[in-house]
């Protein structure tokens, strides 16, 4: 028999084990690939992550995205807006963006902030932001739908993760011509250009969230630089269609 494990998630992440369940699931995931034949991930980092631990190919498979996303639409509005788009899980770092948007709210009136997704972590979300009295500026939403029409009222996208699998929300954003501000995770090596179309940062790292908004709220030159850049150099995805992806997984399991 063959044994061929996939891993979506970045176990090995430094932020990961913050939990007695975590700390189990990683010891369990180090003993299995010991003896794994081969394994598929979703990013470079996580390959790099395990190449040590298991003995078995590495084969990297990101996840397949059949969502058809149009251009950003880029039409005049007033003020930034900014997305969060992603589960409400602790490990997102969620409630470091809403303290981070009402320091830079204080100093700019005409800045929005958009919260779309669900999780474990909504109600307190939301209680939060009423906390702040941060209502009429920051929307949650829930479960969105139509991802492309949530990236067309949006400036920029925030992933503020303390660690990623992939990162499909990041993916889909510079799809649509959206900069980014993001954590250092993930895939993002593979897709962000640091002051291109995006600004990284290390997770936990607030002060430079902070910083990063600031910049652009206060650099419009900054933001549409940054929009032509992820416009004019949008991710190559290694599929171009289901069948692709189909294949790609069809070759890893023979």
């Amino acid at each position: 028999a063959y044994y061929y494990p996939q891993m979506h998630t970045d176990i090995y992440s430094p932020y990961y084990t913050t939990t007695l369940k975590k700390k189990i699931e990683r010891w369990l995931t180090t003993y299995t690939l010991r003896y794994a034949d081969s394994v598929r991930v979703v990013s470079e980092r996580i390959k790099q992550s395990i190449a040590t631990k298991t003995q078995g190919s590495i084969s990297v498979i990101p996840i397949f995205n059949n969502v058809a996303l149009r251009p950003h639409d880029t039409q005049t509005r007033t003020g930034t807006t900014f997305l969060v788009l992603s589960r409400l899980e602790a490990e997102k770092n969620i409630t470091r963006v809403i303290d981070a948007f009402a320091c830079v709210a204080k100093e700019h009136e005409a800045i929005r902030l958009i919260i779309a997704g669900e999780g474990t972590l909504r109600a307190d979300l939301e209680k939060l932001v009423v906390e702040k009295k941060l209502s009429d500026r920051i929307s949650v939403r829930g479960f969105v739908s139509d991802i492309q029409s949530i990236f067309n009222e949006a400036d920029i996208f925030i992933q503020n993760s303390w660690y990623e699998g992939y990162g499909l929300s990041l993916v889909e954003a510079l799809m649509s011509g959206v900069p980014v501000i993001t954590t250092n995770v993930g895939n993002v090596p593979e897709y962000v250009v640091n002051g291109k179309n995006g600004y990284v940062y290390e997770p936990g790292d607030t002060n430079q969230l902070i910083h990063s908004m600031r910049s652009i709220v206060e650099n419009p030159d900054t933001l549409q630089s940054m929009r032509s850049y992820t416009r004019e150099h949008p991710p190559v995805l290694p599929y171009t269609n289901e069948e692709h992806y189909i294949t790609a997984l069809q070759l890893f399991y023979e």
